[in-house]
């Protein structure tokens, strides 16, 4: 995905700890292992990121669990009815 005009980056099982705005080039697919085995984690914050994946152009999240349960819940939805990874 270095390369001018993108790629897949490809991620294995397992839990992905961030504390910031996850920033994706144009033409990158960011790809996990399915959504019940790669999840992305925010850590808990007072000043939560305005977003959680940005980027510009075309890119992609495929096959992964987004999870910042642990941030002010005023500021995020999210449904109770998912299964996905645990991130603690």
């Amino acid at each position: 995905a270095a390369t001018p005009g993108g790629g897949v980056v490809a991620l294995g099982a397992g839990r992905f700890v961030l504390s910031a705005t996850l920033e994706i080039p144009p033409g990158v697919t960011l790809r996990g292992a399915g959504r019940d085995l790669t999840a992305l984690c925010w850590t808990s914050s007072k000043t939560p990121p305005e977003a959680l994946v940005r980027g510009t152009g075309n890119f992609g999240l495929e096959d992964l669990t987004l999870n910042a349960l642990s941030l002010p819940a005023a500021r995020w939805k999210f449904s109770a009815n998912l299964s996905h990874p645990k991130c603690s």
